[in-house]
Formats: C-alpha cells, structure tokens, sequence
C-alpha cells in the first residue's frame, strides 16, 4: 500500500527577501510612468476657411504657429476644412492668407490634449486702393469754348468737295450728320448767322459747322441738330467762275415705284464774282438758276365705279424752278498796329438781303 507525504519546507526559505521587494517595486512604478507618459492625449485644432458670406474658400494656405518656433502649414480641402495634429499643449496663432482677402490673424489659442479646438476662420475683402500721380508740367486745362467741342462736325475743303452738288441733296447729307432736331420741323439751318433761307450753292460756301454750339444763348431753340453755313468772303483780287450743271433721265435708273421711265432734265446754271470795293472793302456775288423738269410719281390701289379693284400708277409733271441771289460784303472798320493786342475778328462781315424766287 502506497502513502502520499506531504513536506513542509521552513519558512524562511519561502519568503523574499525585503530590499529584493524593494527593488522590484521601483522597477515596476518606474516602466508605469513611462508608459503613462507615453500614452499623454496630444492637442489638434480644426476649423473652416470662409469668407463673409460664409461659403466655403478651398485651397486656402492656414499657418499654425506655436511655442518653441514650431510652425506648420496646411491646405483646406476641398469643403474648406482644415485639421493640424500632433499639438502639444501650449498656445497657438492662426495666419490665414488668400488673394482678394484681407490678410487673417488670430489671437492666442490655448490647445491642450484631449479633444480638439474648433475654430473657424472668416476672411473679409481687401480694400481696393488706386493712388493716381498727376503732374503739373504739360498739364492742360479742359476748354470751355465751343471751338473745342468734341461733338462738333466741321467740313470745309476736300469733304465738301466730296459731298452733293445739288442743293438738296447737300441738305439731307448735312441733317443726317446734325441727328435729331429740338423741334418736330427738323434741325435749324443759319445762313450767315440768318435763319430760313435756302442753302446756298456749294461753290459759294466755305465751311459747314454742324452742333459746335448747341446751347449758345445767341440762338432760339437749344439742342442738337443745328446746321451753320458761313459763304465765302471776298478777296482783293478779282475772281470769277461761272458753271453749268445738266442732268437728264438718260443718265438715271427707272424709279422701281413707275411703271415707266417719266422724262426728267435738271439744269443749273451758276455764276459768282468776287474781288475788292476799296482798301478796306471786299465783295462777293453769287446766282444760281435751277430748272428741274421732273414728275412725281403715283402708285395707288383703289375702287372703280363697280367697286372693282384697279390700280392707278402714273407720272404726274411736277416742274420747278429756283433763282438764288446772295450778295455779301465784308468791310474792315480798323487795322491793327504790329505791336497793339487787338481783338481776333477785325473784319466785320456782314450779308446783304438773299433773294430767292
């Protein structure tokens, strides 16, 4: 029969020894705290870029800076957030720059481990600043004077040359450069500074001014459309030149309007003479005699007797004729020394009574 012993060690050979327990008791609160430290929360910062509006800005460059230099830089993503980790705990300033935007500082940010701090940035519109130099060397002051009018239209020379010789024609060129008138009659037409006379031939006339002055006080009606007409003065020499101007319907087109071709014959015949009175007198003489045989068309659609539609197209003669007269005389009432400031108009020119029939 087999019997189980049970030894019994003495005691002292269980028991540790007390400085052994010591020892093992700072080695195992040593590794504690390091893991501890080791396991310490870290802080972050997140926010949003915006603008004033609060949309979104993507792209945005945000600047973190923090004790001990640390700095560090990141992008908003595309729904403008913005995340910094790995923050130890301290203070913190927030730069945020964007073209168009005024430049973004914050004040001091406390971080510290845990959750991180929510901050979101506003961006505000930069002020637009221009600073224009202006020199005074060659500076020039605007003109008031009507002979500095930008609107006005002048023609004189080769572009009146270039315009119609007839009469009327050269009026309804003149009125479309004028544009529309104060008045429902049309744009004033001033004839030596005279109102309501007939345009003068071409050949008698130096220059056009058309709207230099449209709110002059010399003239009734203000506004555009005003036509200025100024007849060529004499000179101290005698001048002559007669003309004769023909049209005939050989030369022209059928009117798309008749049926057929009506006669038509146009005939001017013009003359003028210019020279000297006496030393301070001059003279200038223009007849012009215009005959135009031409006919005025009819084209109409109306009812006969029966009440049947028929359709009236005839050349009914609607001849005219035109005797101009324009005499003028300019006279120099003084002469100016060399040396003496006088005014810039020494001549006086003044037009004689136009006769028209």
């Amino acid at each position: 029969m087999k019997t189980n012993r049970l030894r019994i060690r003495p005691l002292e050979n269980v028991l540790v020894p007390a400085g052994n327990l010591l020892c093992l008791t700072l080695i195992a609160m040593a590794a504690m705290a390091g893991v501890l430290c080791a396991q310490r929360p870290e802080g972050a910062i997140e926010g949003r870029v915006m603008d004033s509006s609060e949309s979104v800005i993507p792209g945005a460059a945000v600047q973190v800076k923090g004790p001990s230099g640390f700095a560090r830089t990141v992008t908003t993503d595309a729904t403008g957030k913005f995340t910094v980790n790995g923050l130890a705990s301290g203070s913190y300033s927030i730069q945020v720059d964007w073209p168009g935007f005024a430049p973004f500082r914050s004040e001091p940010l406390d971080v510290s481990g845990g959750r991180p701090r929510i901050f979101n940035v506003k961006l505000k519109l930069s002020d637009i600043r221009q600073q224009v130099t202006v020199e005074a060397d060659g500076f020039q002051p605007v003109s008031v004077s009507a002979e500095s009018n930008a609107s006005a239209i002048i023609v004189t020379g080769r572009d009146l040359e270039s315009m119609a010789d007839d009469p009327d024609e050269l009026l309804a060129e003149l009125q479309a450069l004028a544009g529309p008138a104060v008045t429902p009659e049309g744009g004033q037409t001033f004839i030596d500074g005279f109102s309501g006379g007939r345009l003068p031939s071409k050949e008698s006339i130096r220059e056009i001014r058309i709207n230099q002055n449209p709110f002059a006080a010399e003239y009734d009606l203000p506004g555009f459309g005003r036509i200025e007409v100024f007849t060529k003065p004499g000179t101290n020499k005698f001048h002559g030149l007669a003309l004769l101007k023909f049209r005939d319907a050989a030369l022209d087109s059928r009117n798309p309007f008749s049926a057929t071709k009506p006669p038509y014959r146009s005939r001017d015949f013009e003359g003028n003479v210019e020279g000297p009175l006496w030393s301070r007198a001059s003279f200038f003489a223009n007849v012009e005699r215009r005959r135009i045989d031409q006919s005025a068309i009819v084209d109409a659609v109306g009812l006969d007797d029966s009440l049947s539609v028929i359709r009236l197209n005839q050349a009914i003669p609607n001849p005219q004729w035109h005797t101009t007269i324009s005499p003028r005389v300019d006279y120099q009432f003084f002469r100016s020394s060399p040396g003496a400031i006088a005014p810039p108009k020494a001549i006086t020119q003044f037009s004689l009574p136009r006769m028209q029939c």
